[in-house]
């Protein structure tokens, strides 16, 4: 009866971001903004953590004992660890590199 009226009126009304809307739910690649803060949030928890480590095992590196040939390259690569992955935070919540987190469809039966 008046659902008729209701969903012209809809169409009237939003008839400017149909096509945007339609296409994101239609496209079920695209990920949600909340798994996006999601995954930055925990990329920064990481960095945090890895940070305290690599600041130990540098720390480290100065004492005796003959590992600074080997604790000097773990901290190093520890540190461009936590420099990707704050920049790997950064670029998400910033809206880029959002294809990252995008899903592969399985494929189509046969």
């Amino acid at each position: 009866m008046g659902h008729n009226h209701l969903s012209n009126r809809l169409v009237e009304t939003y008839s400017h971001v149909a096509p945007e809307i339609e296409h994101r739910l239609l496209n079920p690649g695209m990920c949600s903004p909340a798994s996006l803060t999601a995954a930055a949030t925990l990329a920064c928890l990481q960095a945090g953590l890895t940070s305290v480590t690599t600041i130990l095992v540098l720390a480290g590196a100065g004492s005796e004992g003959g590992q600074a040939a080997f604790q000097v390259p773990v901290g190093v690569a520890q540190a461009a660890g936590v420099a990707l992955l704050i920049m790997g935070a950064w670029r998400l919540m910033r809206g880029r590199g959002r294809s990252m987190l995008t899903p592969i469809s399985p494929p189509e039966p046969v």
